[in-house]
């Protein structure tokens, strides 16, 4: 019994030797990195995107869209052959539009990589329809060869906003209720 115990010691032993030498090959190539292993991290980026479930959207400097992910696609009820190479306002209420640009341009300038959008409270997307709809949104910058593109995470919160409001009307029935009550 005490040379099985030590068989089964030995062989979880080997094995987690053989994962740490994958893990430490695997930091090998990321530090020289090669053109397969940059290819197969694209591969992999698209992949997430692809699947992502909040909608993600990729601006130039001039912001216009040049990436519209499936979820962006559902969310904004556009195809994203429609969306790139056209301006990201389509997508934003003609209100807020001029603040909008001016923001993204001021963020733009600000040495910060990344913020959270609407801090404050949340904001409003476009639907193709013409339908407005509540959003939480974060974006980040990059410059990459004297270009600076902006990346935008959309979060569509109309189900939130609407269990929100149904969960604060039936709050004040029952204080009505408790007070007729009484």
């Amino acid at each position: 019994m005490n040379s099985e115990s030590s068989k089964d010691r030995l062989i979880k032993e080997l094995e987690a030797l053989r994962q740490e030498i994958e893990g430490l090959r695997a930091t090998e190539a990321m530090r020289h990195p090669t053109r397969e292993g940059f290819e197969a991290i694209e591969l992999q980026l698209a992949g997430i995107i692809r699947s992502a479930m909040d909608g993600i959207i990729s601006l130039d400097e001039s912001q216009k869209i040049v990436l519209f992910n499936t979820a962006a696609e559902h969310m904004f009820v556009c195809p994203a052959a429609q969306a790139i190479g056209n301006s990201i306002d389509q997508f934003i209420p003609q209100r807020f539009r001029d603040r909008h640009s001016d923001q993204v341009n001021t963020f733009g300038e600000t040495q910060a990589s990344n913020r959270r959008m609407g801090a404050l409270g949340t904001i409003s997307g476009l639907r193709a329809n013409g339908e407005e709809f509540p959003l939480e949104a974060s974006i980040s910058k990059v410059d990459k060869d004297g270009h600076r593109f902006y990346t935008v995470i959309l979060r569509d919160i109309t189900e939130r906003k609407k269990a929100e409001e149904n969960l604060s009307r039936l709050g004040r029935l029952l204080d009505e209720s408790i007070n007729e009550i009484y």
